[in-house]
């Protein structure tokens, strides 16, 4: 009947398909226990996730701002006893931070993760009670079979079924479902770098050190390779510009080697 065949998905979806019925069905009962769990563990974690990120210095594998953290090298150089000593009373030391300074970020990944299962499971649930013509299909025995039958050949259960409109339309319906659902959930889900590039963004110590001009044009230098005049640069800067970037070699975006 090829008014019934236009509601059924396309034959080639119907394998990927069944794996997402499948494990929406495994989540479904699971999502039953977890209703039972309080979120007050998950929102107790991200809150002392966060007072851990308030105090401690982040520094992480990711890039920013399309530069590796640690990207400032600049070797001692030969100079007189005399030079080293006025250079001394000049600037400011630059001190790199111990490496058990830097940010772990286990317990943020692990609560953002907890909480989009979380989140996935109720928008999850909320679709499936939302509409009644699939609302029972992951957890019905009657349809177990029939799915199992799609899954392992999805032409013949396609031939077999074709004039059950009841069968066509659910499964098109369910498609649906699953697929909005997924796709509402990639736009909630932060990177760890993105989370780390907004947490320092929220500093306006390092903020005022990124839009200096002088260190602006060392990142450019650094992104070319040259530490010669990424060395050249810090030995002409004066204090504020010192300060910048001891800024950012705190929270692990320059590294100087002295």
């Amino acid at each position: 009947d090829g008014v019934i065949m236009a509601d059924v998905p396309p034959l080639e979806d119907i394998p990927e398909v069944l794996e997402r019925v499948e494990k929406t069905r495994q989540m479904k009962e699971a999502f039953k226990d977890t209703e039972k769990v309080s979120k007050h563990e998950v929102t107790e974690k991200k809150v002392n996730t966060t007072k851990d990120l308030q105090k401690s210095v982040p520094k992480s594998s990711s890039n920013f701002c399309g530069m590796k953290k640690g990207f400032l090298f600049g070797g001692s150089t030969k100079s007189s006893g005399t030079n080293k000593r006025e250079a001394v009373e000049e600037v400011p030391m630059i001190k790199a931070r111990p490496e058990n300074s830097s940010l772990v970020l286990k317990q943020v990944q692990e609560a953002m993760n907890a909480n989009n299962a979380m989140e996935f499971q109720a928008k999850l649930a909320q679709r499936l009670e939302a509409n009644p013509s699939v609302r029972d299909v992951i957890s019905d025995p009657a349809w177990i079979p029939i799915l199992d039958e799609f899954q392992q050949n999805p032409e013949a259960a396609m031939k077999k079924y074709k004039d059950n409109r009841e069968i066509t339309s659910t499964l098109k319906a369910l498609c649906n479902v699953l697929g909005d659902t997924f796709l509402h959930m990639n736009s909630s889900i932060r990177s760890e770098e993105e989370l780390i590039s907004s947490r320092l963004m929220e500093s306006p110590h390092v903020k005022e050190a990124l839009t200096d001009p002088f260190v602006q044009e060392m990142m450019v230098f650094m992104k070319q390779g040259a530490n010669d005049k990424v060395h050249r640069c810090f030995q002409s800067a004066n204090q504020s510009q010192k300060k910048n970037i001891q800024t950012l070699i705190d929270v692990g975006l320059f590294a100087f080697s002295m």
